[in-house]
């Protein structure tokens, strides 16, 4: 009877390891950007073909290896970061576990070539599927070259399951972009079929350096922390509550100089930004603990895109702490104020402004007009109001009180226009007096260049004004009064996060969306008689008044009854 437990061969367990390892193009970018780092380069050059598929190669200046290491890398376990089990918890680099190199080039055909700096002569190794082809001295510049080509040439099934050549090469990008914000002191470049994406000197200036990755218009509204203890040491920089984004994909954690994500540090960010910014609406970080290697633990991902604190509620307390610092010692004041106003307070003033509407109504006319949005037919005659709190407008109609978010209310006025106006192709352009900037980072780039022409068609007139920077002359005249770089930044966001290319149809719907709210009267604008007056007459001519265009209601009501109850008159 032969037995039915064996041991997987060698190339078989390679391959395993490769799919904890080996996600997409971008992981293999990250762990050879890693291992230079590792190897002291001071100066790291990336070239991709189609995405990644066709070619991977990592150029470094660093320490580079000889013959023997170079044979040994190849090998699974191998490695020159961990000696004993005890330093796995210690660890001092980014790369340490030895399974990376073997794995990749059990998927791929992988060529390495190094050089150690006391060396004349350097040596090459060529394998394809794992199995060696060729090694043989070589002449070459110190420091270590690794080219992957085909990945993925001899599992078909995992090269299907990659995405489009633009969606990886965004995430090649993002691999890289991060890696070159935690390290301002080395020099990345990063070149696409012949493209150069990146090309980032060394600096000492952290600011600078998320400016050129991210651009002025990210950089120019971040404040600066600093905060820790003898632990753990807290510092970067955070945006002001008015720059925020449509995802956490600009929430960048950075602990011991690896890009990393932790819940609990995620937490802090919420919760220190927590009635700062509007729901849905996220701030950018920029954050860096540095932290005894002991204190964490990096082994709880086969990615190593995870890290836990042995004391998480510490980081979390100073983490917090450090942002809620930033942000009161600039000028907030107004925000943070407005964290301390009480329910209670909020409840007093709705009920004094509606005590106030009440007795108005009994001593005016003796009738309030009544609206029906059940009926066909839509009505001019407005009924009586007051504007509370400049963001509120209260009226009556069908029994019932109702009060109105003008904010919300706008928002679905101003999509229903614009979806009419563009099935109607009567989307109106509007020229610019002085060209607006909008500079983007470089995944926001590539996929804005994709999509380009199709802005123009909703009334944008872009021109390509330098690397990732853009000109803007004209924009939808629905657009006058908002802010068309924040538009376009946040639909380009909404794209990268969905990981694939949008429809026209569900484009053009996220576009309106936002459009609609950067356009909309915002909640705190005192609003004049014709202003109120015309809110009112559009929404209730609307053909779905309830809501905004993101689903919160435009409007509650309250019955007379429930009204009594809260005055306990019943």
């Amino acid at each position: 009877m032969m037995n039915k437990i064996k041991i997987l061969p060698e190339h078989v367990s390679n391959k395993i390891a490769a799919g904890e390892i080996v996600l997409r193009p971008a992981s293999v970018v990250k762990e050879f950007i890693e291992n230079s780092i590792d190897a002291e380069a001071t100066r790291i050059t990336i070239n991709i073909k189609a995405g990644g598929q066709k070619l991977i190669e990592v150029i470094d200046n660093g320490i580079g290896m000889g013959a023997d290491d170079a044979a040994l890398a190849l090998e699974r376990f191998s490695t020159s970061k961990i000696r004993n089990a005890d330093d796995i918890f210690q660890i001092n680099t980014l790369g340490f576990r030895g399974e990376a190199l073997p794995s990749i080039a059990s998927v791929s055909k992988l060529e390495l070539i190094t050089k150690a700096r006391d060396k004349h002569l350097g040596f090459l190794i060529k394998t394809v599927g794992g199995r060696i082809e060729k090694s043989q001295v070589t002449g070459c510049a110190n420091g270590t070259t690794v080219r992957v080509e085909d990945l993925f040439f001899n599992t078909l099934p995992r090269r299907k399951f990659l995405k489009s050549e633009a969606t990886e090469m965004s995430h090649i990008l993002n691999a890289v972009t991060f890696e070159a914000l935690a390290r301002p002191d080395i020099y990345f470049k990063l070149v696409h079929d012949g493209r150069e994406l990146i090309n980032i000197g060394q600096s000492n200036d952290l600011l600078k350096r998320i400016t050129s990755l991210f651009g002025e218009q990210t950089s120019n509204n971040l404040l600066p922390i600093e905060g820790g203890n003898d632990l753990l040491n807290v510092y970067g920089f955070i945006s002001k509550p008015e720059e925020t984004r449509t995802n956490r994909n600009s929430q960048l954690i950075f602990i011991n100089k690896r890009c990393a994500h932790n819940k609990s540090i995620s937490h802090s960010i919420y919760e220190a930004y927590h009635t700062l910014v509007p729901r849905g609406r996220f701030p950018i970080v920029f954050i860096f603990i540095d932290t005894p290697p002991a204190a964490i633990d990096v082994n709880i991902h086969p990615a190593k895109d995870e890290v836990k604190f042995f004391k998480e509620n510490l980081a979390h307390a100073l983490v917090k702490e450090a942002i809620k610092q930033a942000l009161s010692s600039s000028d907030l004041i107004f925000s943070l104020e407005h964290e301390k106003v009480t329910e209670t307070e909020q409840e007093h003033g709705i009920k004094e402004a509606i005590g106030k509407y009440m007795v108005k109504q009994k001593m005016g006319e003796q009738e309030v007009p009544e609206f029906n949005f059940s009926k066909t037919s839509k009505t001019n005659i407005l009924p009586k109001y007051i504007q509370v709190f400049e963001t509120y407008i209260i009226t009556q109609f069908n029994g019932n009180l109702v009060i109105i978010d003008q904010h919300a209310a706008h928002e679905r006025i101003v999509y229903e226009k614009l979806t009419g106006d563009l099935s109607l192709s009567k989307i109106e352009s509007q020229g610019l007096l002085i060209d607006e900037t909008l500079d983007l980072n470089y995944r926001q780039a590539v996929v804005f260049e994709k999509y380009l022409d199709y802005f123009k068609s909703l009334g944008f007139q872009i021109e390509p004004f330098g690397k990732n920077t853009f000109s803007i002359r004209s924009i939808p005249a629905i657009l006058k009064n908002a802010n068309p770089a924040q538009v376009i930044s946040d639909v380009l966001d909404e794209i990268i996060e969905s990981e694939k290319a949008k429809s026209i149809v569900d484009l053009t719907e996220e576009l309106i969306k936002l459009i609609a709210c950067h356009t909309a009267i915002r909640a705190g604008a005192k609003l004049q008689k014709e202003e109120v007056e015309s809110l009112l007459r559009q929404l209730f001519n609307a053909q779905t008044p309830y809501t905004c265009p993101h689903g919160r209601p435009t409007m509650i009501k309250l019955s007379k009854y429930e009204l009594e109850k809260k005055f306990k008159r019943a």
